[in-house]
């Protein structure tokens, strides 16, 4: 029997295992009423501001902070178990703010009998103003609807976002071999799900099976992450999870949006298909305790399929690597991350990332490494809270020699977006006036091109779909100050300004710009649940 065989028929008993079949009044039938039947709040929702700043102060810890998004069932569930005693006045302003938005479409959906149809419009607009920076120019506008059926949530969202379809090359390879993509359409981008959860075991245990697309973000600090930050875009997936109290096990099968590139020498560009598998498992000591251990992998060409032996949950993909070097020798990853909190006061995370484990004559082994602290009500200053977080990426970390498996692609980064071979420093402290205004200072200093790639790695460097080494590094420095303010607990007005300096800018030798910027936001979102 063959290798892609044998891990489907696996892939095929693992699934049979988390999803047994039920004899009536047992098991699913029976526990699906109690499952999770309220939808996600998808990454760019207000409620993440709150739900950010209480974690970031330690509070929520029973929340998974490296699973997001979260359902609404979940945040309440989180709310619920929340101690009252040493909470800031403002901190339970938040978790009441938060209640408010979560507990509608929870009574909704519970109402009536199981098979009743819940639907929730939702409207969303932003818009920002006289920025001087392209990156922070962005206007949206779109509605969704969604809502539950028995025990099938579903949820659809449809954005005008101007800024999303000419997508720029945001993540530093500025290959010209690579086409960057431009979606065209009135309403893009769309998000969309199906999604069943059951309870078994009398609520030991949960299942979720979800298929449609949505973004996702698997990052112990809350935002950046090394693989599936907050700025990796929405994609095409089928997600199975299974949760119990200290395990939560996720598995990715994705199909990516697909690229055009040139090979060397060549006129005419190829269309190329992109695939995304991934799991990932979460280990919780305690609430204030957790570590996670994630494998990826990138994969596709012209005309090619899903490879089964990559749709295996249990299977590694390191392994399938070693099997089918030819295949898969240069675009998987192994990472791990933890997160624990003191007191409630003092966080620390990491993530460590380790690509490509194997060594030949052509790869050589990569690395990245997140680290960072966040510490709440500094010394003398009540009310405040602090962090300070280190980011190294080596050279190639995140790019390959076939640009479908490439973890940065124009705009949809998979990996972190500052993109390969670059060293961060960033500290910053917020302070809270009251729950719905606060204002955040922060200092980031980067470095690109840091790195010099030698050895057997020198005969690549005058490729242009590689971006390292440079002619020149590029550094730079950027304070900024941020104003929030909520007037209303579904409406957001941010202001921001800060100076930027920059050497060597995109890595051109004697080359300095100093500039400053500023830029108003506003942003609305209001969901309305109806039943019937």
């Amino acid at each position: 029997m063959s290798c892609k065989h044998s891990t489907f028929i696996l892939s095929a008993c693992f699934f049979w295992l988390l999803c047994p079949p039920c004899s009536p009044g047992v098991g699913m039938a029976a526990a699906a009423p109690s499952g999770d039947y309220t939808r996600y709040l998808p990454l760019g929702h207000p409620a993440y501001d709150y739900l950010d700043r209480l974690q970031e102060r330690g509070r929520l810890q029973s929340l998974n902070q490296s699973l997001r998004p979260y359902t609404r069932l979940q945040v309440l569930e989180a709310l619920r178990a929340e101690k009252a005693a040493g909470l800031r006045p403002f901190e339970s302003e938040w978790l009441d703010l938060l209640r408010g938005e979560c507990e509608p479409e929870v009574e909704v959906a519970s109402r009536g009998d199981s098979a009743a149809m819940t639907v929730i419009t939702r409207l969303e607009a932003s818009e920002s103003y006289n920025s001087a920076r392209s990156d922070r120019e962005q206007n949206t506008i779109g509605f969704g609807f969604g809502g539950r059926f028995g025990a099938l949530v579903y949820d659809a969202r449809f954005l005008r976002a101007p800024h999303l379809l000419g997508l720029a090359d945001t993540t530093s390879h500025r290959d010209p071999d690579v086409l960057a993509p431009y979606e065209e359409g009135l309403i893009r981008p769309m998000e969309g799900y199906l999604k069943a959860d059951f309870r078994l075991a009398g609520g030991a245990f949960s299942t979720e099976v979800f298929f449609g697309r949505m973004a996702r973000n698997w990052s112990p600090a809350l935002d950046h992450s090394l693989i599936l930050g907050a700025d990796a875009g929405s994609f095409d997936h089928l997600a199975l999870t299974l949760r119990s109290r200290h395990f939560v096990f996720s598995h990715l099968v994705a199909a990516l949006d697909g690229m055009s590139y040139r090979e060397p020498g060549q006129s005419l560009f190829t269309r190329a298909k992109r695939y995304f598998s991934a799991h990932r498992l979460d280990i919780r000591v305690r609430d204030n305790f957790r570590f996670g251990i994630t494998e990826t992998v990138v994969y596709g060409g012209e005309n090619a399929g899903f490879d089964p032996a990559l749709l295996n949950p249990v299977t590694s993909f390191r392994l399938v690597g070693i099997q089918n070097k030819e295949d898969h020798a240069n675009n998987t990853f192994f990472s791990l991350d933890g997160l624990f909190t003191a007191a409630g006061r003092l966080t620390l995370f990491g993530q460590l990332l380790f690509d490509d484990l194997l060594r030949s004559d052509r790869y050589q082994d990569r690395w990245a490494c997140d680290l960072g602290a966040r510490w709440r009500d500094l010394p003398g200053l009540p009310g405040t809270t602090a962090g300070l977080r280190a980011v190294a990426v080596s050279s190639f970390a995140y790019n390959t020699f076939r640009p479908y498996e490439r973890y940065l692609l124009y705009g949809r980064p998979l990996g972190a977006p500052s993109g390969n071979d670059y060293r961060s420093l960033e500290g910053w402290v917020r302070f809270f006036f009251h729950s719905r205004l606060d204002l955040k200072a922060c200092l980031t200093a980067r470095e690109r091109g840091a790195q010099r790639v030698a050895g057997s790695m020198a005969q690549f460097t005058g490729s242009t779909g590689l971006p390292f080494p440079t002619p020149a590094v590029e550094r730079t420095l950027e304070a900024a100050l941020s104003l929030r303010w909520h007037p209303l607990p579904f409406a957001q007005i941010t202001a921001e300004g800060g100076f930027l300096d920059r050497r060597n800018p995109d890595n051109h030798p004697a080359r300095h710009s100093r500039r400053g910027y500023a830029s108003l936001s506003v942003s609305v979102y209001r969901d309305l649940p109806v039943a019937f």
